[in-house]
């Protein structure tokens, strides 16, 4: 079976990605036509701080003024020891974490109820 139509999305879409897709149409004679989707869901505040101290202080002060928070670490270890700290300083906070270790069957689990837009 032969599709009618692919479709392409990429978050950073750069040269390099657009001359393979025209490399695959071009070859079969095929049209590509590129939309750029500017539209941004909701805006949001992110902060990058890169002194490890001030951002597990940052973290947990955010934790527990009652909001939500994600950390991107750029180590396991630094998450780990993000993730300790928080359990420690609020035991009874609610916390996902996932790292190379978290069981796919763990993550399928908690993110079957999401519902994708």
């Amino acid at each position: 079976m032969r599709g009618e139509k692919v479709v392409f999305a990429d978050a950073y879409m750069t040269n390099r990605t657009l001359n393979l897709v025209h490399q695959i149409f071009n070859a079969r004679t095929e049209k590509v036509k590129v939309i750029y989707n500017s539209w941004c869901q909701e805006p949001r505040k992110a902060y990058r701080l890169d002194d490890k101290k001030e951002f597990i202080h940052e973290v947990i002060k955010r934790l527990k003024s009652g909001k939500n928070c994600v950390a991107i670490c750029g180590t396991k270890a630094f998450a780990d020891k993000l993730h300790n700290q928080v359990k420690q300083q609020l035991p009874d906070l609610a916390i996902l974490y996932y790292s190379q270790d978290t069981p796919g069957s763990v993550k399928e689990a908690d993110l079957a109820d999401v519902k994708h837009r």
